[in-house]
Formats: structure tokens, sequence, C-alpha cells
């Protein structure tokens, strides 16, 4: 009944496409807000969606679209907040307006708020609590299964899951498939199907499966599971039906059903066995008796055995090797977590080092913008000071430069030409005077006084030439100056536009959708791959105490290795019971010649290797070849350092471990704690105010020596 409740619901969760999730706005608390999810499953307190598929890619997980559609009372507007960070501006919209959200294919949650503003004057906006929105890409993956097996023969089969997200509609007999390993009687290997009892049920909050069987033999078996899926439909792969195949698709585990020890049959010896020849004859080694056999240096009693009586029997075997193979598994899974970890470290630093970049660029364009601002302001201050030595220069504006350049020219053009005709007039007047000195001009009376007139306009013109050459010279020299501004003023223009070019490219950087949200991505994902550190570390941990367990297990697993003696027997050695007790003793139970004979035997299979203990002083090599010596003393060396290292560190550790134990016992001592074995006479004392016993410094000093050597070496 209660199975059918539950796949009742689970069909009725099912059917929901659309989850609407009450908000808790942060003020004002008289405004109620939803949020209507589609395609969604409230499942753990997230929204659970589907993962989009890559196209070509059915397992590539993509960028997935989620539809949101917030609910809120009239008189506001609404728009929404990833992560709690109301500085991104969203688009409002009015209440009941459907939002597609696209979320990352690397962000698998996402934090989604209601941002509801008021209309009218002074909106103030308001924050409503998040609703997290989980991505599902993952169909469910089981784990090992655990095995239990009952007296008569039944037992289960657990098979827990990574997720409590199952879809207990899909768990059906079809989905699973056990397959026992067999050996045919001509003794090669084969495969038989194992058929579950009943459907398979659903056990611990969706988590675990639970498979019932009437008759479950010890043995290995595997299982092959599919068609398994989550409530948001992403289902496990078909599985090949030539079931365990290089082409296998479903997931398919190997485990073992570990059978009940057996025994091996217990041999009734009598006091004395009866001589085989000599029916009369009394013989003392046919005495029985039993022995333990020690083994030192040949630590493997089940091999020793085996040297002894070639009929032994190890009657755990398939125990044993459940628990090597369980311990082997373990120590893999221990690989495996240490090297998710090395990965999720190696991301981890790259990821720092990605966000270092970004931030040593960020800061770098934020240097450049500073600069360039401070270029733009000097260019302008330029600009300015160029347009006033135009004006004084030019007598002109700055956009009016060429044309008085041109004007300057043609003066200048001018001048000249007016420098040519005073020269060309001098030498006219330099003529009239030769005339004048001869009088030629105005007669010999008068050549005196026609003399002094063309001297008197000679010197006139001289001076008129002279006016006229610095008159050209000085509008030269504002030809070349206005020149080089028109020169400086076009570079000071060229140099603004290219520095307003730069400062808007470098603003367009600082833009909050460039390198700050760059930053702020990269600080999540640096964030994100630490917190993926402590988790595999955790998991590395708990990865390596498990195999420590295993291997612990694995370790102390036994054989029951036994041999029975036949009492019927010619040889001696035959007629004793052998017994493997752990992996250096052997129960010898038979007549005492035969015992004899083994204890001699283990005796000399148990001799040690010689070996010799030196204390190494001086090394002295010698040969003919001094070159190739070095190589030799070089290696001789290291393994001495290294062996010495070896030594020094093992006493450190040592002393440090002592050191540290006798401090722990010390302050247990010191705070009155009572050992055992420890006289009570010790934990006497006198109650201070606070409730605790002040004892004597003599009861302190012989609580510590109780609790560091222990009652029985005192």
């Amino acid at each position: 009944m209660l199975r059918k409740a539950n796949h009742m619901a689970s069909r009725l969760v099912s059917a929901l496409s659309v989850i609407v999730l009450n908000l808790a706005l942060l003020v004002p608390a008289q405004a109620q807000v939803s949020v209507e999810v589609g395609d969604s499953h409230l499942h753990n307190g997230a929204l659970r969606v589907k993962s989009a598929r890559t196209p070509g890619s059915p397992s590539t997980p993509a960028d997935t679209t989620v539809k949101l559609t917030p609910k809120a009372p009239t008189g506001y507007t609404v728009s929404l907040v990833f992560g709690l960070d109301p500085s991104i501006d969203q688009p409002t919209r009015p209440p009941g307006t459907a939002f597609d959200v696209i979320i990352p294919v690397k962000e698998r949650d996402q934090d989604i708020s209601i941002k509801l503003t008021a209309t009218g004057e002074n909106p103030l906006p308001s924050i409503s609590s998040p609703a997290k929105i989980h991505v599902d890409s993952k169909a469910p993956e089981p784990h090992s299964p655990v095995v239990e097996r009952y007296p008569g023969g039944s037992g289960t089969i657990r098979i827990p899951l990574d997720e409590n997200d199952l879809d207990t509609t899909s768990v059906r007999s079809d989905a699973f498939r056990v397959i026992a390993e067999i050996t045919h009687q001509d003794g090669t290997p084969g495969l038989t199907p194992v058929f579950a009892e009943g459907q398979p049920l659903v056990q611990t909050g969706n988590q675990s499966i639970l498979l019932n069987f009437s008759n479950l033999n010890p043995g290995n078996y595997w299982i092959v599971i599919d068609k398994l899926k989550d409530v948001v439909g992403n289902t496990m792969t078909p599985r090949d039906p030539s079931f365990i195949s290089s082409s296998e698709k479903a997931v398919h585990m190997q485990f073992t059903v570990p059978g009940g020890k057996l025994h091996g049959e217990q041999v009734e010896y009598p006091s004395f066995l009866r001589p085989k020849d000599k029916q009369s004859e009394f013989d003392p080694g046919d005495r029985v008796d039993t022995r333990v056999v020690q083994l030192y240096y040949f630590r493997d009693a089940r091999l020793v055995a085996e040297y002894i009586n070639r009929n032994i029997q190890d009657l755990n075997q398939s125990g044993y090797d459940a628990a090597q193979r369980v311990a082997e598994q373990a120590r893999m899974k221990a690989d495996q977590t240490i090297d998710d970890r090395r990965f999720q470290e190696t991301k981890a630093v790259e990821a720092a080092t990605r966000t270092r970049e970004i931030q040593h660029q960020l800061d770098q364009t934020k240097e450049s913008l500073d600069l360039a601002n401070q270029d733009q302001a000097a260019l302008a201050i330029q600009k300015v000071q160029l347009e006033n030595a135009i004006q004084l220069t030019s007598g002109d504006t700055a956009a009016n430069l060429t044309t008085s350049i041109s004007k300057t020219e043609a003066e200048i053009v001018k001048s000249s030409a007016a420098i040519r005709t005073s020269l060309q007039r001098i030498g006219e007047l330099e003529i009239e005077l030769e005339k004048a000195k001869l009088g030629v001009i105005g007669g010999v009376a008068n050549a005196a006084a026609t003399k002094a007139l063309v001297e008197a306009d000679l010197k006139a013109e001289r001076a008129n030439q002279v006016i006229l050459v610095d008159q050209k010279g000085d509008l030269q020299n504002k030809l070349v100056a206005m020149k080089s501004l028109q020169a400086n003023y076009a570079v000071n223009g060229t140099e603004t536009v290219s520095v307003a070019t730069e400062i808007t490219d470098l603003g367009a950087q600082l833009a909050p959708g460039q390198l700050p949200k760059q930053l702020q991505d990269q600080q999540v994902k640096e964030i994100d791959d630490r917190n993926k550190i402590v988790t595999a570390e955790a998991s590395e941990l708990r990865a390596a105490q498990e195999q420590f367990r295993r291997e612990v297990a694995a370790g102390i697993a036994d054989r029951n290795s036994y041999a029975k003696g036949d009492i019927h027997s010619i040889d001696p050695v035959t007629q004793v019971t052998i017994s493997v007790v752990g992996t250096s003793r052997l129960q010898l139970r038979g007549p005492i010649k035969g015992v004899n004979k083994i204890c001699r035997m283990v005796h000399q299979l148990d001799s040690p290797v010689g070996q010799v203990k030196i204390g190494i002083h001086t090394i002295q090599v010698n040969g003919e070849h001094g070159d190739r010596m070095d190589f030799v003393y070089e290696r001789i060396n290291q393994e001495v350092a290294h062996s010495r290292f070896l030594v020094n560190t093992s006493s450190q550790l040592l002393r440090r471990a002592v050191q540290e134990v006798a401090a722990e016992v010390a302050l247990e001592a010191d705070q009155g704690y009572l050992p055992e074995g420890c006289p009570p006479e010790l934990s006497v004392g006198v109650v201070n105010i606070n409730g605790t016993i002040q004892t004597t410094a003599d009861q302190r000093d012989r609580r510590y020596v109780y609790a560091f050597f222990g009652s029985d070496f005192i």
C-alpha cells in the first residue's frame, strides 16, 4: 500500500510542469511576490530543471534557458536579480511578464531574486529572498551494491544512488539484470541470469533500490542497470543486449556474494595410532599430540602448509577474494580521488592565475585611462596656448591661419619686388651722381648743387632699401612662425583625436559588462574551484580512510586453510591434520612421529637469511680508471647518506611522537585525569572555589607515571 502511495505521489509531481514558489520580500513586508518556473520540479529546496544538450552530442550539456514569470501586486514593476547583486540593471516589466533566463553550462546553480519597484514618484526598490535554480544534467548514478545473505540462501542487493532525485516510476524489474558467474562441468566459465522476486523497492528517501532474491548463492556476480531516470527526465543510456562487451553502454558492476565459512571435518584420533605392519608392537611415535608451530622469517603459513601437505583446502577462499577485491577497489578509488584533487588544484591554480591576469589588466587599463585623461587635459591647455600664439602672431584666429599665411607670402613677394625696384633706383642714382660730378647734368657751374641733390636722393633711397629689407625679414620670420604654429596646431589636433579615441576604448573596456564583469566572473570561478578543492580533499580523506579500513579487513581476512589428516595413511606426515592460523602459525594434530617431521621441515624452511650489521665509517674505492670511480663513489655516498637520513629522521619522529604523547598525558594528569589501574588516593585533594580538585605535585607526577607507562610496568 505504501509503495502504491509513493508511486502515485511521484506521478503527481512528475505531471506538474510549472512550479509556483512564494518569495519573501526584504522590504516592504506588505507586498507578496511569487515566481512561476516552467518545466521544473521543486526538490531539496531548489527548482530543478533539465539541462539542455548540445546538438549532435546528446551526452554534452549546453546552456539552458529557463522561463520565469514573476507575480506581484498592481502598482509595481518587476525585474530579476542574479546572485543578489542589485548593481546589474535588468529590464523592468509589468508583473506576469515572462523572463527567459539563460544559465551557462559551467554554472549548475543560479540564485534568482525578484526586484520590486513601486511606480510613481521616488520609487523604492525591494529585493525578495533568492530562489535557487538547479540545472540537472546527470542521470542517476548507482554505486557499488551492498549484499546481505540470510540463512537458508535468501538475500538482498541494495544499490545506493549518488542523489535522491530518482523518479520512482522508472524503477521496474526490467531495469536490472543480475548475472552469476558459473563454471560448467567441463571446467569452462559461463554466465547465467538470476531473477529477483517481485518488483524493486525504493528506499532511504529515493536514494537506494532494494532487490530481493529467494536463492542467492555465494560467488561472483554482475549487475547491469539502465532505464533509470530522475525527476527532471535525465535517463540512463540503454544497454547493449550483448551484456558484458566492449560496446557496453549501461552501468555494469561486479560484486561478490560471500557465503558462510566452510568448516573442515574434525578428525578423531585415538591416543595411539595402530601400527601398520606390526599389529602388536608398541611404538611411542604413534602417540597423538597437538602442537602449534611459530614462523619467524617465512611469514606465509599458508604456503608452508601447502609445501607440507598438497591436499590443503581454502575453506574461505571466496570471502578472502571478496575482501581483496574490495580492498583493490578502495585503492583504485583512493587513487582516483587523489588524481581528482590534483586536477582540481591545477584548475584552481589556473583560475587564480587568470584572475591575477585580469586584475592586472584592469589595473593597467585604469592607469592608462588616468594617463590618457592627463594627456587630454595637457593637450587642451596646449591648444589654448597655440591659439593665443596664433592670435598674437597673425592677428587672426587659428581657423584663418592658412589665409594669414597666404597674405604674408604675398606681402613677402611684394616686398621682394619693392627691394628690386629700390636697387634699380639706387643704380640709376649712382649713375646720375657720376654724371653730376662730371658736369654732364646741370652744367659745370651747377655741378656741386646737382651732386648734392643726387647724393641726398641716393642716401634716402639706400635708407628706404634698408627698411624694405628689414620689412621682408620680419615678414619671413612671421611666415616661419605661423607655419610652425600651424604644424604644431595640426599635431595637437591629431593627438587630441587619438587620445579621445583611446579614452573611448579604455572606457569601453572598463564598462560594467567588460573587464569588471570578467574579473567578477573569474573571481567566482576561482572561489568555486577552491571550494571544489576542499570537496576533493574531503573525498580524498574519506577514500583514504575507506582504503585503510578495507586493506585492514583484507589483511586480516583468513582463507581458513585446512589439510585433513588421513589416519589410515602410511605416511606419518599425511596422518597429521594441519590448520593455518593467521600468517605465522600452524596448528598440528596427529601422531607425534609426523608432528616431529613437520616441525623439522618448518624449522628448515623458516631458517633466517644471513644478515650482517655494519657500522660504516670510511669507504675506500680502488680501480684502474679514476674517472670511472667518481660515479661509483657518488652512488655509494648517496646510499649511505640516504640511510643516515632515514635513521636520523626516524629518531626525530620517534622523539617528537614521545614528546607529544608525554605532553598530552602530562596535561591530562595535571587536570586530574585518573588513568586505569591508578590508586584512588591520587585523586584526593582540596576542592577549589570553581569546583575543581587541586591535588599535590607528587600526586600529579604519580598520575602521570601511571598514565604514561601503565600500571603493568609500575
